[in-house]
């Protein structure tokens, strides 16, 4: 209370306008130790807060400081010494698209690469829709005859083919007037397609017919080849009895013997 009635003093000597009421308030326990982001005051650095609980729309006063620092040394590195296309405190942000760099404390781009926006927010950005190259200004819609681009970098349009290929509703749509047409000119034709049974039964006749084909020729083939063979062996008989009744001849004749 002592320290609110000496601020409302020193604001009335001041001639300074007092629109809220002014209370002491007590300090929070300290923060845990933790390295200063100040690359250049490497130490480290712990906070309390000024609070009171009981007052909600009054200025709160606490005797004392707010941080305290250690001498523990912290490894910080400071922007200027991030390398290429990095930025900020212990270079924890990236600025790729920026060309050829980026302000090493704010991340600022001069020129954003082909494709990229918003130089000031390092250029994460793509070009918007129907654009693409270098500062945005390439327009898909001149390039790809109306169309987008497929990228932002070159304005790449989309392959003629790619467009040309039919939806699958299409497809489906096209196959049902087909359908229709076969129909149709099955009918006009007047095809009738057997079921299961029969189409086994003709094929079963089919093969039986073969079968018996076959044993036919086989048979043919056989009695051929056994009427030659007889033939022959008839041949071969006939020349033999032909050849003894010779030499019975010529006994008769050396012996002067006759028959």
């Amino acid at each position: 209370m002592k320290l609110g009635i000496i601020l409302r003093v020193i604001f009335l000597l001041f001639n300074i306008p007092l629109t809220q009421e002014v209370s002491s308030g007590a300090w929070t326990t300290w923060s845990e130790w933790e390295c200063n982001l100040n690359c250049y005051n490497p130490r480290m650095l712990r906070k309390r807060n000024c609070t009171d609980p009981n007052v909600t729309e009054a200025i709160v006063y606490c005797i004392g400081h707010n941080q305290e620092h250690s001498q523990a040394t912290c490894k910080v590195i400071c922007p200027k010494d991030c390398p290429r296309l990095t930025w900020g405190t212990n270079c924890t942000n990236n600025c790729i698209n920026c060309d050829p760099d980026c302000d090493k404390n704010t991340g600022e781009c001069r020129i954003c690469k082909p494709g990229y926006r918003f130089p000031r927010l390092s250029c994460t950005k793509e070009c918007r829709k129907f654009y693409y190259g270098k500062n945005c200004q390439g327009k898909c819609k001149i390039k790809c005859h109306g169309e987008d681009c497929q990228e932002r970098v070159n304005g790449t349009c989309f392959i003629a083919e790619e467009k040309m290929l039919p939806s699958p509703a299409w497809l489906l749509l096209l196959t049902i007037p087909i359908s229709l047409l076969m129909i149709m000119w099955l009918r006009s034709r007047r095809v009738e397609v057997p079921d299961v049974a029969t189409a086994s039964k003709v094929y079963n006749d089919r093969d039986s017919k073969e079968s018996k084909e076959s044993l036919m020729a086989r048979l043919s083939t056989q009695l051929r080849t056994g009427s030659r063979q007889m033939i022959r062996q008839m041949i071969s008989m006939d020349k033999l009895s032909t050849h003894s009744e010779e030499r019975l001849y010529m006994d008769d004749e050396v012996n002067g013997s006759s028959v």
